[in-house]
């Protein structure tokens, strides 16, 4: 996992973009999660949740030897995906942003 800082506006509370620093352009796209539902070093499984409401299901070993969230932005201004990450790993939970 990355160590970049999260970018955020502390005036509005906005959450910036980590491509071109803009607070006022991203948008919620996705949320995706990775489950190991037999164990950390078992099959995996990746659900994604767009903005839409569409869900898919399939069969994949995300990242780490647990669970992980990862939310997605995608910034007006610049076109770029800002995603966070969330992944359980040696009983901590360790954070990515980029």
């Amino acid at each position: 996992m990355s160590n970049s800082y999260i970018k955020v506006d502390y005036d509005s509370g906005t959450l910036c973009c980590a491509g071109c620093g803009e607070w006022t352009g991203t948008h919620m796209d996705s949320v995706l999660m990775y489950a190991r539902p037999n164990g950390e070093d078992g099959d995996g499984v990746r659900i994604c949740v767009k903005a839409n409401g569409a869900t898919m299901t399939i069969p994949e070993t995300g990242p780490g030897r647990r669970h992980t969230i990862v939310l997605q932005m995608t910034c007006e201004m610049c076109s770029h995906v800002t995603t966070i990450s969330f992944m359980q790993h040696k009983g901590q939970t360790q954070v990515e942003y980029r």
